[in-house]
């Protein structure tokens, strides 16, 4: 038994060393020699080795993975992969601006006073409403690379197969015979997709909810023909003065402390790539040039720079017009020029970065103008608002005031509702989120402080629900309004959510609204109340 153990030593020895040794320039002895090193992992030889050895030859599998592939991604001509790619799909936002850049609007009840600037995301004519891209983040064993690729090419029945496992992040694929051009992976008529399961994969996916400050850097990119038309002064000024309105204190604002994002030791690098702009037909094309040109000049990672990581765009870059792009659930941003800047872009892509999705309204991809994750505007201070009922919920900022029922069990309820702009104000017996069983969640959308800006459905109780690629708001109600859901649960009978009173809070409470939800329009309203509309009582300033 001893002697068979030495035998495995001495072979597991004698290919780690090998491995270490063999230093090939062709690609594909590099790869041979790649899955050589793969196999000590495979075959669990690796765990025969010592400490040192086997950190040793894991961190030269991970080096040598990422000079292969970065060597794939980087090279000028489409290459087909000669081994196999395992990738960790995540929903990849990318969006491009209104083509009616000089359509003015005026200002919305005094929310924000200047003219509505090219409106974030508006889906081309060519999109499928809802559906947003696909990106993978290349693993290395099970653990994530620093990179991110843009997939093309999926077959849209195995992506609607398998949506919610690609909705819950965790979705993982083995690509064979795919295509990498740049930035992108291509998925050809010969590639084969199959379905990999991780047993303990390491992401840097966003999942935390509890108080917490994230350090976040800042990379401005330039080519030797495009540069951007902001100076790191100006993005330092702008981002980060904790004296302005700015996605660093709208997040504080709008999460009362629980995440605050701080400008990362990194601070705000510069990097060239010696390329022209043209060169790149898409703003994630030039991010990873970046990306890998900053660890080939300076051996940063720029996954190592901060939690998360904004990537700021020189303009003329990308094939088609865009504004800004991010993985859900990934740890950095693109931004087109300007847009880095811009207030509704930051909130919108680093939300993309904290898990959430888009927010849509009556089947209007980003048309839920009381969400940061809708449609939005250049300015760099306006508007303010927050996140709709549902992403609020999973972003958990509220928890204490989450109030979760079953209509089927609890029966008829009256809940005093306040809203998020006065949580600090509110005592245990006051909700500012109600859950319906998980499936529909209401708020009272105050227009007021942090939440001025908001759009549509000022002021009036709202109800959001989970639809196909993101939110959906189904219902804004003001005092007196009901809201019914015909035979609920197949039970025959309608749940209804109706809005009973409002009352204005003094001596520091918060305003409220009485909700009644049950199976009877009024059952819990009080009888003989007098219903008012909502804005004869609440002023739209703050």
């Amino acid at each position: 038994m001893r002697r068979q153990i030495r035998n495995i030593l001495a072979a597991a020895t004698t290919l780690f060393v090998v491995s270490l040794i063999v230093k090939l320039t062709d690609s594909r002895q590099g790869w041979h020699a790649l899955q050589a090193e793969r196999r000590l992992v495979a075959d669990g030889s690796l765990e025969l080795l010592s400490p040192m050895q086997k950190l040793q030859a894991l961190t030269e599998i991970a080096q040598e993975e990422r000079r292969l592939v970065r060597g794939r991604r980087m090279s000028s001509a489409r290459v087909t992969m000669q081994t196999d790619i395992v990738c960790h799909l995540i929903v990849l936002d990318t969006f491009q601006p209104h083509e009616d850049e000089s359509k003015t609007k005026s200002s919305n009840n005094g929310a924000y006073d200047e003219a509505f600037m090219p409106i974030i995301n508006t889906p081309t004519e060519d999109e499928e409403p809802g559906h947003d891209g696909i990106g993978c983040v290349p693993m290395l064993g099970e653990v994530e690379s620093g990179d991110l690729i843009m997939v093309k090419g999926l077959n849209t029945s195995w992506v609607t197969t398998n949506k919610k496992m690609l909705l819950s992040n965790g979705l993982y694929a083995n690509f064979t015979d795919v295509v990498l051009d740049r930035g992108t992976l291509e998925v050809t008529g010969n590639a084969t997709v199959s379905l990999v399961t991780m047993k303990n994969p390491k992401m840097n996916i966003e999942t935390s909810q509890e108080r917490r400050t994230v350090d976040i850097a800042v990379v401005l990119v330039s080519t030797i023909d495009s540069s951007l038309t902001f100076t790191a002064d100006n993005v330092k000024d702008t981002l980060f003065d904790e004296s302005k309105v700015n996605f660093m204190t709208q997040f504080d604002t709008c999460s009362f402390g629980k995440l605050k994002f701080q400008l990362a030791p990194a601070g705000i690098i510069s990097v060239t790539v010696n390329e022209p702009a043209s060169n790149f037909d898409s703003g994630l094309a030039l991010a990873t040039a970046a990306q890998a040109e900053l660890e080939k000049t300076s051996a940063l990672s720029m996954s190592e720079l901060g939690e998360k990581v904004l990537v700021c765009l020189p303009p003329n870059v990308g094939s088609r017009p865009w504004v800004a792009s991010a993985g859900v659930g990934h740890w950095r941003a693109q931004f087109n020029d300007d847009w880095c800047l811009s207030l509704s872009a930051t909130m919108h892509e680093i939300g993309h970065t904290l898990g959430l999705t888009h927010a849509n309204q009556d089947g209007e991809k980003y048309g839920d103008s009381t969400d940061y994750m809708a449609a939005g505007y250049r300015s760099q201070t306006q508007p303010r608002r927050c996140f709709n009922g549902i992403k609020s919920w999973e972003l958990g900022w509220y928890k204490t005031r989450h109030h979760w029922i079953d209509p089927l069990t609890s029966g008829d309820q009256l809940i005093k509702l306040a809203p998020m702009v006065d949580f600090d104000k509110t005592s245990t017996d006051e909700a500012v989120i109600i859950s319906i069983r998980d499936e529909y969640f209401v708020t009272f959308n105050r227009a007021k402080g942090m939440n001025i800006g908001t759009g549509n459905k000022r002021n009036q109780v709202i109800i959001t629900t989970q639809g196909d690629g993101g939110s959906e708001s189904i219902a804004g109600l003001g005092v007196g309004d009901v809201y019914e859901m015909k035979d609920y649960k197949s039970t025959g009978q309608s749940l209804f959510i109706a809005v009973c009173e409002f009352q204005r809070g003094r001596r520091g409470a918060p305003d409220v609204v009485f909700v009644s939800i049950g199976f009877g329009s009024e059952s819990k309203c009080r009888i003989g109340t007098i219903f008012h509309r909502l804005d004869d009582f609440l002023p739209l300033g703050p």
